[in-house]
């Protein structure tokens, strides 16, 4: 029986293209939860205009 001690040339993917796939990633979620704070604020902010222009 032998065993396949080089299996870390093997791999699939490698360590730069996963750094890159994350960073892919959180620069997308960050992109997300800026988009939404802003969204939030601006909701919030015609909520309060609306409630004090009577």
């Amino acid at each position: 029986m032998m065993v396949d001690t080089d299996t870390s040339n093997n791999l699939p993917i490698g360590l730069e293209q996963l750094e890159q796939n994350s960073q892919a990633g959180w620069n997308g979620f960050t992109r997300f939860l800026v988009i939404t704070v802003i969204s939030l604020v601006v909701i919030m902010l015609l909520i309060a205009a609306f409630t004090v222009w009577r």
